[in-house]
């Protein structure tokens, strides 16, 4: 889960996802790449179905080593949702060589809009790139208002994105209020909107995936410092 702006809902996708996957009985893990580390806060030590690991890259070196203890990781779990950082670096690019689907939120402002042009491009790149697997995108609209489909919001934003798009999230409260709670969406306030909104973009996420592309092979993984590194060129 990732876009090189900040504030459009990443960690809030990345944590209520996993926990409905895990809900659902699909033991799901949240690496959390990002040094700000929402996730880790959100789920660590509280009462919510899926768990976390803390694993922060800024090192090209360290990719290697970052997507083998990650391949591991995958072996022990159904899914395995990263959430990334919103900067063009070595978390993004390296979870662009591993990820089955890449989710990309935003918001419908120009800015995130401008934002998730680049990801996609990015994302482009990393698939031209990656030497087995198909990697699956979508534009998941986030803080969504009351009124926004009948202004013809999804028209405009389905002009401005050119990625299948997911189903919207809601702008909520809920969200927040669970975060403080120390629960995920689905446990604080199950069958509200916002629970169904993040029941929907399980669905299609499900559906983009349908069966998951093979893991890379050993060689992929030994040259993926310099294939991460020449995606943030």
């Amino acid at each position: 889960v990732g876009n090189l702006k900040g504030g459009t809902g990443k960690s809030t996708i990345a944590v209520n996802l996993a926990c409905a996957l895990a809900a659902a009985g699909e033991p799901t893990i949240v690496i959390d790449a990002d040094p700000q580390l929402t996730a880790t806060r959100w789920l660590r030590g509280r009462k919510v179905p899926a768990s976390v690991f803390e694993a922060p890259l800024g090192d090209f070196a360290a990719t290697p080593a970052w997507i083998a203890e990650l391949q591991e990781i995958r072996r022990h779990n159904a899914f395995v949702i990263i959430d990334l950082p919103a900067v063009l670096g070595a978390a993004l690019a390296s979870a662009l060589l591993l990820a089955d689907l890449m989710l990309i939120p935003t918001s419908p402002s120009a800015i995130d809009l401008s934002a998730t042009t680049r990801t996609l491009q990015r994302v482009a790149r990393a698939a031209a790139e990656r030497r087995m697997g198909v990697l699956h995108s979508l534009v998941v609209p986030t803080r969504i208002d009351a009124g926004w489909f009948d202004d013809g919001g999804l028209r405009r934003l389905k002009i401005r994105v050119p990625s299948p798009l997911a189903p919207p999230i809601r702008r909520s409260e809920l969200f927040a209020q669970a975060f403080d709670a120390g629960n995920w969406i689905g446990g604080f306030a199950p069958r509200s909107p916002a629970h169904r909104d993040i029941r929907a973009l399980m669905a299609a996420a499900r559906k983009a995936l349908k069966s998951p592309p093979p893991l890379p092979k050993p060689t992929a993984v030994r040259t993926a410092a310099v294939i991460a590194a020449g995606l943030t060129a």
